[in-house]
């Protein structure tokens, strides 16, 4: 993901420059950045929500054990 995030924007800095296009050259700017400094969207790789304690413990107790019946 990052290789692409930095071909893209190298490709929209140079489409920029060449046809004078400030808002392209900030977008290509922000997409190179983003590649060089390995930083997403959800921040440095985490797209989860973190659980609190309390939250994990509610988690196990909710979790059930089922044997099949045969």
């Amino acid at each position: 993901m990052r290789f692409l995030r930095l071909a893209i924007g190298a490709w929209a800095l140079e489409d920029a420059f060449q046809n004078s296009i400030p808002l392209l050259g900030f977008l290509g700017a922000l997409l190179v950045i983003m590649a060089v400094m390995n930083i997403g969207c959800c921040g440095i790789n985490r797209c989860d929500a973190r659980l609190t304690g309390r939250e994990k413990n509610d988690q196990k107790r909710s979790e059930s054990d089922y044997e099949e019946i045969t």
